[in-house]
């Protein structure tokens, strides 16, 4: 990304810690996943890139029962949760731009 963005330019990016996640309290395993953690190596690849960070945060969903963390997580995985809680891995966002100089 950092060749194609333009001096002063703005990059927005979002990774998940799918490891991070559970069902019914257990690890979520989502073994397709290349890099399960990358959400959580963001920032310093953003930083290795060239870039600066301007503002860096992440976030989960959580829910039990229906409702849509639980569809959420039925559409990326296919599994069903039923009753037991969920916590959605987090997803790792970082706002950055490429220095004018």
């Amino acid at each position: 990304m950092f060749g194609w963005l333009r001096p002063g330019g703005w990059v927005v990016a979002q990774e998940p810690i799918t490891s991070a996640g559970r069902v019914g309290g257990q690890p979520l395993s989502m073994p397709d996943a290349p890099r399960p953690d990358v959400g959580a190596e963001l920032p310093a690849l953003v930083r290795e890139a060239g870039l600066e960070i301007v503002d860096a945060w992440a976030e989960s969903q959580a829910g039990v029962g229906v409702g849509p963390v639980a569809e959420y997580l039925a559409s990326l995985t296919g599994v069903d949760p039923g009753d037991d809680p969920v916590v959605l891995p987090p997803l790792v966002t970082v706002v950055a731009r490429r220095p004018s100089g």
